[in-house]
């Protein structure tokens, strides 16, 4: 090869030919030099010593991997991403001699993956950690286990020395397992069987969880955050912060998939000239008795009109609880749904707002109703 050719790519190509061919015991600096047609030390122009070679070899086995990030189905992405690695670790046996810790970017981006897919199955945060090093260990462990189990033909020669050592008498279950291993292996693919049976568990993790699905919108105020449930707005704010706005809501942030909400396109149509669309956007937002008969209230004041926390308490037949009525609007945890924005001071001032008054004050402005 000619010198001005030679690359780090073209030299782990050919560390990548000696190892699959003939086993990373036959991997050399010399080796790779020969095979190239250069001297050896022309290769540390590209890779900085043997560790290197082995770093990019391991990176070149992840590579192989599918990380499925068009499919949907979370369950059939995992299939496509566990099987694939499966496939490429067998393909390079020598794969399980180098330190599972080595793997760069490659590696990084399949780690990734999986908890994106994960995560688009409603698998909570908390147990997605958990799960993430289950599945790992599992690809790595079931392949190396079927590199051992490779030679058939070898184990059935060494078949009645192996069940002689089995104890019929101490180890019966053993021994049956031993006879379906020879003469009856159960149908299916052991792999996918495998894989089912921690995917089952993993979904059963989801069904005791109640997923809530957000979705951030932009607007000339800023980013909104809906969390919803069911077509049902649960929390709502000017923040790109999901967990601000689930934390405030009372939801656990793992329990929320980013995902489309209904009431997006309400918010957009708010913005673009129909302010009544948010208030018939279904809402439950949870609170005390009171605070939940405030934001009642709050739904029926039109666009375009204000009232004070007075003319609210006046409303609820509570006219001393005006005080309360500014509690509540504070703790409004559906903004925009529940417009507290169109409650002013008795002097038509504005005051404070959970958003901030600059936030109020562009409200009112675009519904006309700015206080002068």
């Amino acid at each position: 090869m000619a010198r001005g050719t030679l690359t780090r790519e073209a030299v782990l190509d050919a560390a990548l030919a000696i190892a699959d061919a003939e086993g990373l015991s036959a991997l050399s600096m010399r080796r790779l030099g020969t095979d190239l047609g250069v001297e050896a030390m022309s290769l540390y122009n590209h890779v900085a010593n043997k560790e290197d070679v082995h770093r990019g070899l391991v990176d070149r086995v992840w590579a192989e991997v599918d990380l499925a990030r068009d499919d949907a189905d979370w369950r059939a992405a995992l299939h496509r991403l566990c099987g694939s690695a499966r496939r490429a670790m067998l393909a390079h046996p020598w794969f399980f001699q180098l330190p599972v810790t080595y793997g760069g970017q490659v590696r990084l981006h399949v780690i990734d993956a999986t908890l994106a897919h994960l995560k688009a199955g409603g698998v909570p945060d908390s147990v997605a950690f958990h799960a993430q090093h289950v599945l790992d260990g599992y690809m790595y462990g079931y392949s190396w286990q079927d590199i051992g189990f490779a030679n058939l033909d070898e184990m059935m020669l060494d078949a009645p020395a192996m069940l002689a050592a089995i104890d019929p008498v101490q180890l019966p279950h053993l021994l049956a397992h031993a006879h379906q291993h020879l003469n009856a292996v159960p149908p299916g693919d052991g792999f996918t069987v495998g894989l089912d049976l921690i995917l089952d568990g993993l979904a059963r993790e989801t069904k005791g969880t109640v997923m809530y699905t957000s979705e951030t919108v932009t607007t000339p105020d800023g980013p909104f955050t809906i969390i919803e449930r069911d077509g049902v707005v649960l929390g709502s704010g000017w923040t790109g912060d999901v967990a601000e706005v689930a934390t405030r809501s009372g939801i656990q942030p793992d329990a929320v998939v980013t995902g489309a909400c209904a009431a997006a396109g309400a918010v957009l149509a708010y913005y673009d000239g129909d302010p009544v669309a948010v208030t018939t956007v279904p809402v439950a937002p949870q609170g005390t008795e009171f605070r939940e008969k405030v934001w009642d209230v709050l739904r029926t004041i039109p666009a375009g009109e204000t009232r004070t926390y007075g003319e609210v308490a006046a409303a609820l037949g509570t006219p001393s609880a005006s005080r309360a009525v500014g509690a509540a609007c504070g703790a409004n945890l559906v903004a925009l749904f529940v417009p507290c924005h169109r409650v002013v001071g008795a002097s038509g001032t504005l005051t404070g707002f959970a958003w901030g008054v600059e936030t109020k004050k562009s409200l009112l402005g675009r519904e006309g109703s700015l206080p002068s």
